[in-house]
């Protein structure tokens, strides 16, 4: 038993000390992790289409909703949404709605962002307060918005009261607590 584990500690002390680890959150020895700080990054309205039913699923009742459009605002971006992305959402048995979307942002200086925001969505219930959390992941081109590939995000969601509805994003980096 111990020899299996002799390759895992040996990755493992490599990773501590060549600063995977960030060089310090293994050594530090505060009692408390901060909290991250959470910054606006960018707010999205997103025009989807009617949802497709692909039916009961062992994990639950899955659909897709497709992504025809919307547009991205943000200090540091501007960009529109391409159409031809999908939100897959898998309704759970526990009242849990997993939401993985994909799709394409097109930038206003034409550079092309690929976005995988994926979450999780819970009405309110007597035991819970409602919400809709995601984490947005971003595959960038090096440059102008390489920073997008280079952080943490927190995503928020809601349905906008338009007719036919809007999905109403917003994207927040989170950063280390001080």
């Amino acid at each position: 038993m111990i020899n299996s584990l002799k390759p895992f500690l040996a990755s493992f002390a490599l990773c501590c000390a060549s600063g995977l680890s960030g060089g310090h959150a293994l050594a530090d020895t505060a009692t408390e992790t901060p909290a991250p700080t959470l910054t606006l990054v960018m707010e999205g309205k997103v025009d989807i289409g009617l949802p497709r039913a692909m039916g009961e699923t062992p994990l639950g009742l899955r659909r897709e909703i497709p992504i025809t459009g919307g547009a991205f605002t943000g200090p540091d971006i501007t960009a529109e949404v391409l159409p031809g992305g999908s939100d897959w959402q898998l309704q759970r048995k526990d009242g849990g709605l997993e939401i993985v979307a994909e799709y394409t942002l097109k930038t206003d200086d034409g550079e092309f962002i690929k976005v995988r925001n994926q979450g999780i969505s819970f009405r309110p219930s007597e035991t819970r307060e409602g919400y809709t959390m995601t984490t947005p992941q971003f595959e960038a081109p090096e440059g102008k918005y390489q920073w997008l590939n280079e952080a943490v995000f927190v995503g928020t969601l809601r349905l906008s009261g338009d007719t036919p509805p809007k999905v109403l994003i917003g994207v927040y980096k989170a950063e280390p607590g001080q």
